[in-house]
């Protein structure tokens, strides 16, 4: 029991992955943060292309028979 509690003792003081982990929780951020961005983009192109399509439509005249 001693040396399991000793083991987790150092497990919880020891500092050597700290940084990895810090770059870790980092590049998951800026992976959010890019897919929100990437969504909201897509919806604005989106919206934007169906105005234009529905305003070009609107200019269509149709041919004299």
């Amino acid at each position: 029991m001693a040396l399991m509690y000793l083991g987790l003792r150092r497990f919880i003081a020891d500092e050597d992955g700290q940084d990895l982990m810090e770059y870790v929780f980092l590049c998951c951020f800026i992976a959010l943060v890019g897919i929100v961005v990437w969504q909201n983009i897509v919806t604005a192109i989106g919206a934007d292309y169906t105005l234009y399509n529905t305003q070009v439509q609107g200019l269509w005249a149709s041919p004299d028979p």
